[in-house]
Parts: C-alpha cells; structure tokens; sequence
C-alpha cells in the first residue's frame, strides 16, 4: 500500500492506475514520478534522494501526454 517517488521509476501511474513499466522482483519497492500526482507547479517538501533534484508537479495536460505515450510504448513491446 506504498509507493516512493523516483525520478526512473519501475511503475507508471496513469489516470488514477499504476502499471508496472517492467518486470517486478517479489518484495521489490514500487516506485512512481510523484510529478504525475501533484497539482501542477506544487512542489513537495522533499527533493528526489537520488539525485536532489525538486519534485514538481506537472500539468494536467502534460502528465496525461507524458504517461499516456509511456503506456503506448510499454504495450508496443
């Protein structure tokens, strides 16, 4: 019942549902680009631990665009 945030996450969230974007290890932390979650322009209280970058939330229209052709390409392959 958690997912994390990353920046090359292993799940895509899209309109509400998270797919896995590739083949999931049992016990492995789901992890989604919470920018695709947040209001647009919001910004959450903490940055990416990877890489220190500001998590900042999309557009409605760009997150739709943005998961929709990355859902395209995961059913292409």
């Amino acid at each position: 019942c958690y997912v994390n945030h990353s920046f090359a996450p292993n799940g895509l969230w899209h309109l509400g549902f998270i797919f896995a974007a590739r083949d999931l290890a049992a016990g492995e932390e789901l992890t989604v680009d919470y920018r695709h979650l947040l209001p647009e322009g919001e910004e959450e209280a903490f940055r990416d631990a990877e890489s220190g970058r500001a998590i900042v939330g999309f557009s409605w229209a760009e997150s739709l665009a943005l998961s929709t052709r990355e859902l395209a390409s995961l059913q292409a392959a």
